[in-house]
C-alpha cells in the first residue's frame, strides 16, 4: 500500500541515493552537473534543510515502508520587480524507475501542491530541461505551462572572453 508522508532526517541517506541516481539521469539533458554534488557537504546541507522543514520541505512515497520516490521543494518570494506573492518550487521530483507509470509522481506533486496553498503560496514552479520530453509531457499533464524559457550557449575558444578578446 503506497503512503505519503513528510520526510524525516532518519530518511536522509535514501534521498541522498535517489539523488544521485536522478542527477546521473539528468546528465543526459545537462552535461554540466556534477554528479558528486548529493554527497557534498552542501548537498547534504540541502537535504538535510528540506528533510528538517527550516527550508521547505520533504515528502516520500514508500510502499511496505521502502521508499519508491521523493519530492523536495521550497516556497520563494516573488522578485522585487513582480506583484508581491509566494511562488512553491518543486526541486527534485523521482520515482523509482521500476514503480513509474503508478501516478507516485502525481501523487507526490497533489501532496506538495496541497501543503504549499496551505502554507500561502500561488503558483507552481518547476524547472525541467527542454530535451527531457518524458519530464516536459508529465509535467504538462499535471497543469504545467511553460512561463519563462532560459537560453543558453556554450561559449569556448579564442575571442570568447567576457573582455571581448
Amino acid at each position: 500500500m503506497l503512503n505519503i508522508r513528510e520526510g524525516q532526517p532518519s530518511d536522509l541517506a535514501e534521498i541522498t541515493r535517489f539523488d544521485q541516481q536522478l542527477m546521473v539521469f539528468d546528465q543526459t539533458f545537462d552535461p554540466t552537473l556534477n554528479l558528486s554534488w548529493p554527497l557534498s557537504q552542501g548537498g547534504q546541507e540541502f537535504y538535510k534543510a528540506r528533510l528538517s522543514r527550516a527550508e521547505g520541505i520533504a515528502w516520500i512515497a514508500e510502499d511496505e515502508g521502502r521508499m519508491v520516490g521523493y519530492l523536495l521543494g521550497c516556497l520563494n518570494q516573488s522578485a522585487e520587480y513582480s506583484r508581491p506573492e509566494v511562488t512553491a518550487e518543486i526541486e527534485c521530483l523521482y520515482v523509482d524507475p521500476s514503480r513509474r507509470g503508478e501516478g507516485i509522481g502525481g501523487r507526490l506533486i497533489e501532496r506538495f501542491e496541497a501543503w504549499a496553498q496551505a502554507a500561502g503560496a500561488r503558483r507552481l514552479r518547476v524547472t525541467v530541461s527542454a530535451a527531457n520530453r518524458s519530464a516536459l509531457r508529465f509535467y504538462r499533464r499535471r497543469g504545467f505551462r511553460c512561463f519563462d524559457v532560459v537560453l543558453d550557449k556554450p561559449i569556448s575558444g579564442e575571442g570568447s572572453r567576457a573582455d571581448g578578446g
